[in-house]
């Protein structure tokens, strides 16, 4: 059963994680997107002039899915990586306002995927927000060196979020009911 629904979930684009609740039993995590930011015939990103868009990139599932939430109650368009790799193949194919990036991640991270993609934000003047729950000097001298505007100490408000975008982007026009 448990297959049968990673799979639906998967094919619409969604994750499915388990978590262990010691002595409790098993949790299971369900996120499907409500709009995917591609269109599926063409497989290219769709125009968006109205929100500015922003790529986060964590591989926590649930920090991902928080931030993206944030955005998008603020008016911002969120385009979402769960590593480093897959981070580096969307900054250089689609244009982002705003990258919001975890420093600590398995296999490529937060560092390795600034030096990968200096040349391209430098030519874009992407501003990158580097998003840790480890304060480390060094950590921060380094991201600075590779072009980082600014830092996010993890767990971060709404508040510290919609104020950083605001700064970097274009303030999302306002719906109209």
């Amino acid at each position: 059963g448990l297959s049968i629904c990673k799979d639906i979930i998967m094919g619409h684009k969604g994750q499915i994680w388990a978590e262990n609740n010691k002595g409790e039993g098993c949790t299971i995590n369900i996120l499907l997107p409500i709009q995917h930011p591609y269109n599926e015939f063409l497989g290219k990103p769709v125009a968006n002039d109205k929100q500015p868009r922003v790529l986060i990139v964590d591989d926590e599932p649930a920090q991902l899915h928080n931030t993206a939430n944030m955005l998008a109650s603020f008016g911002y368009e969120d385009v979402t990586a769960e590593d480093g790799m897959q981070a580096i193949i969307l900054i250089k194919s689609q244009d982002f306002d705003l990258i919001l990036l975890d420093i600590i991640m398995p296999n490529i991270d937060g560092i390795e995927v600034l030096a990968e993609v200096d040349d391209i934000i430098t030519l874009k003047d992407i501003p990158v927000i580097v998003q840790s729950a480890v304060e480390d000097i060094e950590i921060l001298k380094n991201t600075e060196l590779l072009g980082a505007k600014g830092f996010l100490t993890k767990p971060y408000s709404g508040e510290q979020l919609r104020l950083l975008a605001e700064q970097y982007c274009k303030k999302p026009k306002e719906k109209m009911l």
